[in-house]
């Protein structure tokens, strides 16, 4: 296993849905991938109305261009959708592994993002318009690119 990642981490990524609501409880959806190399955090974005569509122009826009094929580790979300299975996810024809059900400790990387984002961010800032929580979450992207992955 130590030998897999080790050859193939720069071509594995994992993604995560996660919400969270603003100051008048409602819901947004904020997706994240997260690059199992350095590159760390790759896309962060926020939504109200998340679709499976949305989301696969997610998935596909951090690694537009790039001639690489990648491995993306991802939960068994219904958000994902049929929409994930069309051929305009071309960057994830190497493959999509979908984690065992209930089992969030197979998509450590993508889970212990979302509760540094919890700890870091959403406990501490009242959450208003997705503009400014999409703000402050690239914001945060930076933060942990270049101060958290770069101090470790």
């Amino acid at each position: 296993m130590a030998n897999f990642l080790r050859n193939h981490a720069p071509d594995i990524a994992a993604s995560i849905c996660s919400l969270c609501s603003n100051y008048r409880f409602r819901p947004a959806l904020s997706f994240v991938i997260v690059r199992l190399t350095a590159d760390g955090l790759v896309w962060i974005n926020v939504t109200a109305k998340s679709t499976a569509e949305w989301v696969a122009r997610q998935i596909t826009r951090p690694f537009l261009g790039m001639k690489l094929r990648h491995y993306l580790i991802r939960d068994r979300d219904q958000i994902y959708g049929k929409a994930l299975s069309r051929a305009d996810c071309a960057p994830w024809a190497s493959g999509t592994s979908l984690t065992a059900p209930a089992s969030p400790s197979q998509n450590g990387f993508a889970e212990r993002l979302i509760g540094s984002i919890r700890r870091d961010v959403w406990n501490h800032v009242v959450i208003g318009a997705r503009r400014i929580l999409r703000r402050i979450l690239k914001s945060y992207a930076g933060y942990y690119n270049e101060i958290r992955l770069i101090g470790h």
